[in-house]
């Protein structure tokens, strides 16, 4: 009897040692998940994106920090829903320009509802019924397309287009050419 419980005391040893070591390779790929997260806002939104803090919780990105811009802080909800992974976005992020709530905050989101208005326009216009397949999102004069497009000739057309738009300073290129 004795003799069975040691090879049950070693055999929940040794199956805690993989279980652990499981969890400890899945914190590494977590963290390099988390990391690539950032790196893709960074690059996608200016070094103004470099203080925002990423965390990942079964598919979902919290993102905390401060940034400067109104634009960097909305748009890093768009950017880190492309990122490979991310299902949910939780955008804690601040800015030292928000305005605050009342008249300035409304017309603040006046002015990116119509100009993601315009740009949804002008891309049905250029690529029709593929505009259904890209998430329109403005803030400040900067436009993230995010979705999908048939091909690349599509994708460039709805960036170029988007662009062209009047009122458009930037424009973030989320979308992703889908495979055939």
């Amino acid at each position: 009897m004795r003799g069975m419980r040691g090879h049950i005391a070693a055999g929940l040893a040794a199956l805690t040692v993989i279980a652990v070591g499981a969890s400890c390779a899945g914190a590494a790929d977590v963290a390099d998940q988390e990391k690539a997260v950032a790196k893709l806002l960074v690059a996608k939104l200016g070094d103004d994106a470099a203080t925002i803090r990423v965390t990942l919780v079964k598919g979902k990105a919290i993102l905390t920090g401060e940034v400067k811009t109104r634009a960097v802080k909305e748009l890093a909800k768009e950017v880190a829903l492309a990122a490979a992974g991310v299902e949910k976005v939780d955008n804690q992020v601040s800015s030292e320009s928000t305005g605050a709530l009342g008249k300035g905050k409304i017309r603040e989101e006046a002015a990116d509802a119509e100009l993601e208005a315009g740009v949804q326009k002008a891309l049905k216009a250029e690529i029709g019924a593929h505009t259904k397949t890209i998430e329109i999102e403005a803030c400040d004069s900067w436009v993230s397309l995010r979705g999908t497009a048939p091909d690349k000739a599509r994708r460039e057309l709805a960036l170029a287009t988007a662009a062209k738009v009047e009122g458009v300073a930037k424009v973030i290129d989320l979308i992703v050419v889908s495979a055939k």
